[in-house]
């Protein structure tokens, strides 16, 4: 009942697993929750999507999961999306049709750091992203290791919605498109930080 922090990624828990514990009723003070590298898919997104236990969570890491279009269309119906500051979906395979699907809904009214590098999507959802009106008060976004290009990155980069980002990663080091890198903003990374590459 008193737990903020709970990190239980790499554990091979079953999608039923993880969407049972987010029906929970005894997390009411967690504030971070860790469950990437599980089978997490479009059952856990739908748990989340109703979830109304979790009153205070306020990061929440699905990287490396199995959530594809539909189940994103779920999740981000819940009240949850409302209060997130921080949501990891790098490395969920997300192409352009998820992307529009995260960055349109209604939601992320406490959302600071947005992570969907290592996904699959190109342009078109590098555009979305640029065009986000729910996205307005992103402060960091990693966008490294997708398919868009030099107009993808351009977009993002010279978003008229996206102007307070403090952290912009759009390349990560593996990228062919040299055009990229004018777009990654080096002056605003951590040094800190691993995923500023």
């Amino acid at each position: 009942e008193n737990l903020k922090t709970l990190v239980i990624s790499d554990n091979r828990l079953a999608d039923s697993s993880v969407a049972a514990f987010m029906r929970s009723k005894n997390f009411s003070n967690l504030e971070f929750l860790d469950v990437g590298w599980n089978e997490v898919g479009n059952e856990t997104a739908k748990a989340m999507g109703e979830a109304t236990y979790f009153s205070g969570l306020k990061t929440l890491i699905l990287e490396r999961s199995y959530i594809d279009v539909e189940g994103l269309k779920e999740m981000v119906q819940g009240n949850l999306m409302d209060q997130l500051q921080e949501l990891n979906l790098s490395a969920n395979k997300l192409k352009d049709e998820a992307v529009k699907v995260l960055v349109s809904a209604p939601k992320w009214k406490a959302l600071k750091i947005l992570r969907l590098s290592q996904n699959m999507f190109g342009d078109e959802g590098a555009k979305a992203l640029g065009e986000s009106v729910s996205l307005a008060g992103l402060t960091h976004l990693y966008a490294g290791r997708n398919y868009f290009g030099v107009e993808g990155a351009q977009a993002i980069y010279e978003s008229k919605t996206l102007t307070g980002l403090k952290t912009l990663v759009l390349k990560e080091g593996v990228e062919t498109d040299a055009g990229l890198v004018n777009y990654s903003r080096p002056e605003l990374l951590r040094p800190d930080d691993p995923n500023s590459i």
